[in-house]
């Protein structure tokens, strides 16, 4: 990093810890800043799950308790406070990801503000069936992200903003991969063959389809879900006859032993915005198959294309996931090498640099 960027005043905005693939991102970008001798304040909204800091980030919650639903009353509340903290740091750019800091953020006044994104936000506006909150999401996204200096993880997120919101600012940084997440020694209690699927358990992250697929080729290594444990999920894993070749894990701070114990990281969602585990897959060395993603596993992927499968049907996905798990494990060095921290943290830097 250049030496004029190694004294910036960096604020961090989130919504929660130890939650999704983005705030997990953020945090991993707030410490790297920090490892250069920045000022680096970490805000979250609400307080979560564990928190573990590899470096001097200072972390505040701005709500006492963790918050379930974020009504418009409620984020009033914590834009104000937010306003008070940022105000107190001279010369503060603000960072946030996810569309609840966004708001947050927004509502506050800061500036100067960068909003990185976190997902295909156009997806979601398009899966409203009611047509007046349809408009209403629509409105709520021009307004966050019309007019604003963002930050996409890929090309075709980038794209996707510009079609979907009109938004014009907007720089591309890829996550990269972070070495602080060491490997160590797989659960004991998971047998040694397995394939892992990690992802919150939403529509979009397709957990039923995966489960299909098991039902469908019973000759599959096991599967780890790590994710939220559901009545709902055990239900249908009972009901696929799966009792006993599927073990749901909860979320951990570090999935890296998960992923390099597995024979091979499965991903099967309708879209994605950047799903890092695939990074972390290719840093474990572990066998990865991956759906389009809506296409963004298409672009991550685009040195190792045999690792793109269909993902059309249950029957599509199974055999193209035993072909790869009769293959060897691809050559990651030339994909790797696009998503080191020397680039990311350059390019941030060149980013927030004019701002400060």
């Amino acid at each position: 990093m250049n030496a004029e960027t190694s004294n910036a005043n960096l604020v961090f905005v989130t919504s929660k810890p130890a939650a999704g693939g983005a705030e997990k991102s953020l945090v991993s970008i707030a410490e790297l800043f920090a490892e250069k001798g920045n000022q680096v304040h970490l805000l979250f909204l609400s307080p979560g799950g564990p928190l573990s800091l590899s470096h001097s980030v200072r972390s505040i919650f701005l709500a006492d308790a963790e918050l379930v639903r974020f009504s418009f009353f409620k984020k009033l509340i914590l834009a104000y406070k937010l306003r008070r903290y940022v105000n107190k740091i001279k010369g503060a750019v603000v960072v946030s990801t996810l569309p609840v800091a966004d708001e947050v953020v927004a509502l506050s006044g800061c500036s100067p503000t960068i909003f990185r994104i976190a997902n295909l936000y156009g997806v979601d506006v398009d899966a409203q069936t009611n047509v007046l909150k349809r408009a209403k999401r629509l409105n709520r996204y021009k307004y966050l992200y019309g007019n604003r200096k963002l930050v996409c993880t890929t090309s075709f997120m980038a794209e996707h903003m510009r079609d979907a919101f009109d938004s014009k600012d907007i720089t591309i940084i890829h996550n990269f991969v972070n070495n602080s997440l060491e490997m160590a020694v797989p659960d004991p209690l998971l047998k040694a063959d397995y394939c892992i699927h990690i992802g919150r358990f939403v529509p979009q992250k397709r957990h039923v389809f995966l489960l299909e697929v098991w039902a469908m080729f019973p000759t599959l290594p096991d599967l780890v879900l790590l994710t939220q444990p559901n009545e709902f999920l055990e239900r249908v894993i009972e009901s696929l006859n799966l009792r006993g070749r599927v073990k749901v894990v909860s979320y951990v701070q570090n999935p890296m032993p998960l992923i390099g114990g597995s024979k091979c990281l499965v991903l099967c969602s309708k879209y994605e915005g950047f799903p890092s585990v695939i990074i972390e897959a290719m840093q474990a060395q572990v066998r990865i198959a991956t759906g389009s993603c809506g296409g963004v596993a298409d672009e991550i992927c685009s040195d190792i294309p045999e690792v793109i499968c269909d993902d059309s049907s249950a029957d599509a996905f199974g055999k193209a996931l035993v072909r790869i798990l009769d293959s060897p494990t691809p050559d990651y060095h030339l994909a790797l090498s696009r998503f080191s921290k020397s680039r990311a943290i350059d390019l941030w830097s060149d980013l927030i640099r004019p701002l400060k």
